[in-house]
């Protein structure tokens, strides 16, 4: 009978062994890891190449991406010069016509030249405005569109690790507020971006106090909707992963106990086996978590590139605007380049999202 038991014990022990060798290659294909690797957009292709999540490297596919990013940074920083050197000329020009009205052309009504400059800043800043607001919103749908298939493969992989309540929990957050997050983009906060602008520039046509401070309002109502969905992401995250992480290594741990103990001879076995493949979904885990981490950063890395440099220079102009003379022209400089940073931040706080969210899952620990 004790050799029976023996023989039985022995088989089940490599048959654990063969299950082993082989249940990565199973998990790969219940995760969906070949689907997630062709939703990689293709900026992020263009940038890490063929990456997959088995050899993906934070460090070097950061290296890549920073690369990358400096390689168009002298191109970029160009545009926005020639840009805000263009508008920094009709500042000057008009500072230029109110010293000669001053001097010669004393029937020259003012509020005609400060109409003239806002006039001819909006005509020159209008269409950077535009073109950046359809590059945050086009970005923030890349990455919405990445995560139909990053989220799910995170979740699948979490939950084998061994942390189902855990999963389920960061994959309803994740898709609840990135959802949320589109619908207050695209009709609550865009909307505010460009009422900002319009009231800066009424204020700096008109002069009307009034308008400075709707627009001031509109600033902030932008600025606490993007903090407060942020904010509560991020609370939410936290509570549900505490909660779900403690009641998932209870679970862990009872099952182990149980395996070991009812069953005879080969319960520790099972136990073992089960702990490989824990194990080996963990590593997919992280893998999944790293490949998704990059390509999130490669799709954000030029729009950002792009809008926090034309913002600093925005900035800056506003600063030499002020110098020169500028008046009310200044605060719709400034103004456009705090729209600029608004946009930034939406698009940052979407890729915030799903960064958190992978690494949420990639420290969510099996016990």
């Amino acid at each position: 009978m004790k050799k029976l038991m023996m023989i039985f014990a022995l088989a089940v022990l490599f048959a654990g062994h063969g299950f082993a060798a082989n249940v990565t290659d199973m998990q790969q294909e219940t995760f969906g890891i070949g689907q997630l690797e062709d939703a990689m957009p293709e900026e992020a292709r263009d940038i890490l190449g063929n990456i997959d999540i088995a050899s993906a490297d934070f460090g070097e596919g950061l290296q890549s991406i920073l690369s990358s990013t400096a390689d168009e940074f002298a191109g970029v920083l160009g545009q926005a010069l020639k840009k805000t050197g263009t508008i920094l000329a009709i500042v000057m020009l008009g500072s230029l016509v109110g010293t000669v009205r001053e001097t010669e052309l004393g029937s020259f009504p003012p509020v005609y030249m400060t109409l003239a400059s806002t006039l001819a800043i909006t005509a020159v800043s209008v269409g950077s405005v535009n073109s950046f607001v359809g590059l945050g919103t086009e970005t923030i749908e890349k990455m919405m569109v990445f995560s139909k298939s990053l989220l799910p493969a995170m979740a699948a992989a979490v939950t084998a690790s061994g942390r189902g309540l855990g999963a389920s929990s960061m994959y309803m957050a994740a898709v609840l507020f990135c959802d949320l997050f589109i619908t207050v983009t695209d009709r609550v906060i865009t909307p505010l971006v460009y009422m900002f602008i319009a009231a800066t520039a009424a204020e700096s046509a008109v002069g009307n106090g009034m308008a400075g401070r709707i627009a001031a309002l509109f600033k902030w109502a932008a600025v606490t909707l993007l903090k407060t969905v942020l904010l509560c992401f991020t609370a939410y995250l936290s509570i549900s992963s505490i909660v779900g992480g403690s009641a998932d290594a209870v679970a862990i741990k009872a099952a182990k106990v149980t395996l070991s103990s009812v069953v005879p001879v080969v319960g520790s076995i099972i136990s073992d086996a089960s702990e490989t493949v824990l194990l080996s979904a963990s590593i997919l885990k992280n893998g999944i978590g790293v490949f998704g981490m990059l390509c999130v950063l490669a799709v954000c890395a030029m729009p950002f590139l792009n809008l926090g440099v034309h913002y600093l220079a925005y900035k800056v102009c506003g600063a030499f605007s002020a110098a020169i003379g500028g008046g009310t022209e200044t605060k719709l400089i400034d103004a456009i380049g705090s729209a600029l940073g608004i946009i930034l931040a939406m698009t940052a706080v979407c890729a915030l999202m799903l960064l958190v969210s992978c690494v949420a899952a990639m420290k969510a620990v099996s016990v």
